[in-house]
């Protein structure tokens, strides 16, 4: 079984089980690989994750080229905006890969109501403390 989180990181909140972004509670729209991209970076704060992880990870079954991690990154900076400061949170490393900041803050979720069982992240970044990501979960009705 997978573990799912949620990654809270200024106004933005992203969660892994419904592979959603959010901004202040309203979805944010990306496309699929996106969202793979996104989470990868979020999954491997504050590391560098290499552009062969991407082509691994994301990419795993075809024959891409960099240009699309390259466009799947510039629609996730798109989506988020600049931080506070004006300090994009998607960090370019020439020639290597990309990294995530600041550290977002990690939450486990458990069983299906999306409990919350543990956190992870400094919170020392300069970026101010993530709010908290609203889910509704509603009964199917016939």
């Amino acid at each position: 079984m997978d573990n799912h989180y949620r990654y809270l990181f200024g106004p933005f909140c992203v969660d892994t089980r419904e592979r959603l972004l959010s901004r202040e509670g309203r979805p944010v729209a990306l496309k699929p690989k996106a969202v793979d991209t996104l989470l990868l970076l979020l999954r491997e704060s504050p590391r560098v994750v290499e552009k062969r992880s991407f082509m691994d990870e994301v990419w795993p079954d075809a024959c891409v080229e960099e240009g699309s991690l390259t466009v799947s990154v510039s629609e996730i900076r798109k989506a988020l905006g600049r931080g506070p400061g004006g300090h994009e949170y998607i960090e370019t490393i020439p020639r290597r890969g990309y990294r995530f900041t600041p550290e977002p803050h990690r939450e486990l979720l458990d069983g299906p109501g999306g409990r919350v069982t543990a956190q992870r992240g400094s919170g020392e970044t300069g970026f101010p403390a993530a709010s908290a990501c609203t889910i509704a979960v509603l009964p199917f009705a016939n």
